[in-house]
């Protein structure tokens, strides 16, 4: 059984991806579970050791678990295992990381809040949760209800593991999807035009996809200004990539996801 793991806080991060994933529940393949940490670090001064501590520990534990039942009620969640949070205490990576590898999980999902900042999604991209990811993530930056799901590709990426990701954790039935062949992000004018998709040898995607029997709707070969070219990304309720390896602050490509509304799937390549 494939497992995912939601982490769930009262923020509108998390409010964001809680109505996100109510919308696309019927499509993700693995079972969520939420999972919630409590940092005593940022809730003030530990009192002492020993049965002191535990006893002040039990009662943040207690305090964020009833904030977290009236904000879930108020999300109106309704999937079962979202509505009862694991608990854990200590430092948010250190737990996340060690959830995620004892698991196992197959997919890591959270909600951020929107920002127009790219340089936010690099800072989370390379934060030690992130470069320390043991499965795909799912970021959520917005609530987007459309049935399209673009899929990326470019000659700097290598996308041998992006199909069976987006696959193994999204039923794509009733979703159209698109190819998107990014080329050259510089600062020319937008250059947003159609490929050949008769064409097998074009690119490494379409193959995959006709392996498993999926046909794309569309090849859309694009270049450009990350900042121009972001605004065709709105029509797309999920955007799936990978990531270029070690990637960099000043990297165009980084920009243009950082720079996209839509919820992005991360992949390993």
């Amino acid at each position: 059984m494939k497992k995912a793991l939601v982490s769930v806080n009262t923020n509108l991060g998390s409010s964001i991806a809680l109505r996100y994933i109510n919308h696309i529940a019927n499509h993700l393949r693995p079972t969520l579970y939420a999972v919630h940490v409590v940092e005593p670090s940022h809730a003030g001064s530990e009192p002492g050791s020993g049965w002191v501590q535990k006893t002040w520990e039990n009662a943040l534990v207690e305090t964020e678990r009833e904030d977290l039942r009236r904000f879930l009620e108020m999300e109106q969640v309704a999937l079962p295992l979202l509505r009862n949070p694991k608990i854990l205490v200590g430092d948010r990576t250190e737990q996340l990381l060690g959830e995620l590898q004892d698991g196992p999980y197959d997919l890591f999902l959270e909600g951020v809040p929107p920002t127009s900042n790219p340089m936010d999604f690099f800072a989370l991209l390379k934060s030690r949760l992130y470069r320390s990811m043991p499965c795909p993530s799912l970021i959520i930056k917005n609530l987007a209800s459309s049935d399209r799901i673009a899929l990326l590709t470019g000659d700097h990426l290598e996308t041998g593991g992006l199909v069976s990701c987006l696959l193994e954790n999204i039923d794509i039935s009733g979703f159209e999807l698109d190819i998107i062949d990014i080329g050259t992000l510089d600062q020319g004018p937008p250059i947003i035009k159609e490929g050949d998709l008769s064409d097998p040898g074009r690119n490494k995607l379409k193959s995959a996809l006709d392996g498993e029997g999926v046909t794309p709707k569309t090849l859309k070969q694009i270049q450009g200004s990350a900042r121009d070219l972001t605004d065709m990304f709105r029509e797309y309720g999920l955007v799936a990539s990978v990531l270029p390896p070690n990637p960099r602050k000043n990297d165009p490509f980084i920009e243009l996801l950082g720079r996209i509304s839509s919820p992005v799937l991360i992949c390993r390549s």
